[in-house]
């Protein structure tokens, strides 16, 4: 795992907003002031206000759960596809959530989180560029060597806006509906106009 990338509260409403159509599975951890104990648990709903979410409080596998009491602090970890979140809450309240005219099941309440973190499970951490910034990024095959040349046929040089940006690479996509035909480990020249006034940086990538 490597560093943590804490999330804004809008993109912490939309994560649970799918993890509650898709009743996601999250493991929670709690210490009963002698030992760690976990879970599993899953998502059934999150409350507009961003006030609460609730998750069932059903054994799984056979597993005995452990008791909750309001107040209790506990450690939620969830995924979606590759992402892992995690945060902290405490327990609100006990009761039973209703999934249809004919189905309930016990359920706990637990506070909104005051934040959410993501662990992303890559060799380098990868930074977003932010929503407020345009990086575009021109790309052609040959490298810097051929820079001159590709130049010179428009058709030859694809442009784009960079997504985000790590130590091993970068996220680019193009201005065009279908990905050119480069193989696997073909050498490309990237060009990038950083908003800072200084000239392009041009670099070759694979």
């Amino acid at each position: 795992m490597r560093p943590q990338r804490v999330l804004t509260p809008h993109n912490t409403t939309d994560l649970f907003d799918r993890a509650v159509e898709e009743r996601a599975l999250a493991v929670l951890t709690l210490h009963d002031g002698q030992a760690w104990q976990t879970f599993k648990a899953r998502f059934l709903e999150r409350d507009p206000r961003e006030r609460f979410i609730v998750l069932d409080y059903v054994a799984l596998d056979n597993t005995s759960l452990p008791p909750l009491t309001p107040g209790e602090c506990v450690g939620i970890s969830f995924r979606q596809k590759s992402r892992k979140f995690l945060f902290s809450t405490v327990v609100e309240a006990k009761g039973h959530f209703v999934l249809d005219n004919q189905t309930t099941v016990a359920a706990i309440r637990y506070r909104w989180p005051a934040g959410l973190s993501e662990l992303q499970r890559r060799a380098y951490y990868r930074t977003p560029v932010p929503e407020d910034m345009t990086l575009v990024a021109s790309v052609w095959a040959g490298g810097v060597a051929a820079r001159t040349n590709a130049q010179r046929d428009t058709l030859q040089v694809l442009t784009g806006n960079v997504a985000d940006l790590s130590c091993g690479g970068a996220l680019i996509q193009l201005h065009q509906p279908q990905p050119p035909d480069w193989p696997e480990g073909q050498t490309l020249g990237i060009e990038a106009q950083l908003p800072d006034g200084r000239a392009p940086i041009v670099v070759d990538a694979r």
